[in-house]
């Protein structure tokens, strides 16, 4: 395992930060009333998962549309005559809930910030208990803080409700310049990460699932100024798995974030540095699109989504394969594949739905349109509402394998496809 890097020695635990880095969590009971919880969370963190909007929703509800939209989408502070205040910070991406923060202040001057760590760790609440062995979201946080403070992570400035904020306090302690970088090129007009799928519907035949280890942070390793950070974070996470600790997952998040930082315009942004963050994912996807033209037949490349793809094939023997930080993960194989999108498929083990609520039997029944539902975020009410949608395929049948002559995926056929030659056609 690599050594992973230290970082440099904290303040006395008698200073202010360092008592409030340990105040005990909290998880928030909340009974309408937003401003007692300024004086009923002191000398803790108080936090919740996937709730934060029903404080929002408390201490918005008499806004007009033009303050509310201030508030709640401007991120804005709203200051009243008697001293009272707050601020809000929802994280909603593609209309679905992400978590956030909301930061009150009551007439007497006591503040509190409650964290909605949903957006810390980005799975929903039944993945994340099964992840912990627990119900408890004291238990799971005050075991997570304790699993980071042993690797040398802390979730800066107290900011749990979001991933970041463990690079964040790394990076400043570890004095990174990315003013020191090097400059380097990119292509124009090229997608930031590569997405998408070729087939969809059933196969009974095995498939194989192709990962590299931490893509991103194994580019970020080419610099000299950004490898004591990626070797940190490696470092860390491996120290964790070895320790079968389920925050390694959470480092694991941490090491993916950055080259999206480099790409962020949000206002004093320290990291922006855009051509740097696409030249990483360039570099990844050039990785990517090398491993899938082993793959004989581009129909044969089932679904590819940033650093991995699954395919029919089995070509490990072409691959770097190792334990190393970039080096190919061993091949997956699983007996059989539904899909119906990039992150809408089953196996005999796991699954992705992307917030659809669909199920592989309505996927089975008829791939071509599946009429289903999806969680959709309403700024208006800041509640989460099922909304009807159909997952229907740009689908030629005088194009597809399956209809053509039975074969059991179907062939999607799309812009982003390599268009289908006269051999593909035989």
């Amino acid at each position: 395992m690599q050594q992973v890097t230290k970082l440099a020695p904290r303040a006395s635990a008698t200073t202010k930060q360092s008592r409030a880095d340990n105040k005990p969590f909290v998880a928030v009971e909340f009974t309408g009333n937003p401003w007692a919880l300024c004086k009923q969370y002191q000398d803790c963190v108080p936090v919740t998962y996937g709730n934060i909007n029903a404080i929002a929703r408390a201490l918005t509800w008499n806004l007009t549309g033009p303050d509310k939209f201030l508030r709640l989408q401007r991120r804005m502070i709203k200051r009243y005559p008697d001293g009272r205040a707050f601020i809000i910070k929802l994280r909603v991406k593609e209309d679905m809930y992400l978590g956030g923060s909301v930061w009150i202040k009551d007439q007497q001057g006591r503040s509190v910030t409650i964290h909605d760590v949903k957006g810390m760790f980005q799975v929903n609440w039944p993945q994340l208990r099964t992840l912990y062995g627990t119900r408890d979201l004291v238990e799971v946080m005050t075991r997570t803080r304790a699993s980071l403070d042993a690797v040398g992570l802390r979730a800066d400035q107290q900011a749990w409700s979001r991933c970041s904020s463990l690079t964040d306090g790394l990076w400043r302690s570890l004095k990174i310049d990315l003013g020191k970088v090097n400059c380097v090129s990119v292509r124009k007009r090229e997608p930031g990460n590569l997405q998408g799928y070729n087939v969809f519907g059933h196969t009974s035949n095995p498939v194989y699932f192709y990962d590299i280890r931490s893509a991103y942070l194994s580019e970020m390793a080419y610099f000299p100024e950004l490898k004591p950070f990626t070797d940190h974070i490696w470092g860390a996470r491996q120290e964790l798995v070895q320790a079968n600790d389920p925050a390694e997952f959470l480092v694991k998040l941490a090491g993916t974030i950055v080259p999206g930082k480099f790409s962020s315009t949000l206002p004093r942004n320290r990291y922006y540095r855009p051509i740097l963050g696409k030249f990483i994912r360039q570099q990844v996807n050039d990785r990517l699109v090398a491993a899938m033209n082993m793959v004989s037949g581009y129909h044969n490349c089932f679904r590819w989504c940033v650093d991995g793809f699954i395919a029919s094939q089995d070509i490990s023997s072409q691959l770097d394969i190792g334990a190393n930080l970039g080096q190919w993960k061993p091949v997956e194989i699983h007996p059989h594949l539904t899909i119906a999108r990039t992150n809408v498929w089953w196996t005999d083990t796991t699954h992705k739905d992307n917030g659809y609520l669909v199920t592989e039997a309505q996927v089975l029944q008829d791939p071509l349109e599946i009429h289903t539902n999806r969680r959709i975020f309403d700024w208006d009410t800041l509640e989460e509402h099922e909304q009807p949608v159909v997952l229907y395929q740009n689908h030629y049948e005088e194009r597809c394998r399956a209809c053509r002559n039975g074969e059991e995926l179907h062939d999607r056929i799309a812009r982003n496809v390599i268009p289908i030659t006269e051999e593909d056609l035989r």
